[in-house]
């Protein structure tokens, strides 16, 4: 039975697993608190990965040592804002922030590289493609629910295509 529970567990993504201890949590107000710094580890570590970097690698260009991305990676460390910045420009990204997070997308890691070409393509920085992409799926969404009064966005999508 733990060999069954420790299956699921290797299968089930961070953010997923995140996400539902999050839903039974009794804590969130707490848990809202940290929760950007979580994702920002989170993200660091999945990009370091996907880089074939080690914590050794990473710690190299960002000239500081293993054990400050260590202690970070385990939210041992709080980061300042120079931390942040050197971390984002060492895993060849620019750094961003905003107060209004709800309202902030994230491109999943794995279609970063699709989005950087067709912005190249486009001529375009990412950062403007991507809020292209935006603008237009609010638009197409708006203009379906007002043609329908739907309002369950995979529905529209899968529709249109």
């Amino acid at each position: 039975m733990k060999e069954e529970k420790i299956q699921d567990i290797k299968e089930e993504s961070v953010p997923d697993m995140l996400d539902k201890q999050y839903l039974e949590a009794d804590n969130k107000d707490k848990l809202d608190y940290w929760a950007p710094l979580s994702r920002i580890i989170i993200e660091s570590i999945e990009l370091r990965d996907s880089k074939g970097m080690s914590q050794t690698d990473l710690a190299e260009v960002m000239k500081t040592k293993q054990s400050v991305i260590s202690r970070f990676e385990n939210m041992g460390r709080l980061p300042n804002y120079d931390f942040i910045a050197r971390l984002a420009l060492a895993l060849n990204h620019s750094p961003g922030m905003t107060l209004s997070g709800d309202y902030m997308a994230v491109v999943p890691i794995e279609k970063q590289d699709l989005i950087k070409e067709l912005a190249v393509k486009e001529n375009i920085s990412t950062r403007n493609f991507v809020q292209n992409i935006l603008d237009q799926g609010i638009a197409l969404k708006t203009s379906v629910c007002d043609e329908s009064g739907k309002s369950n966005i995979n529905t529209s999508l899968s529709e249109s295509a």
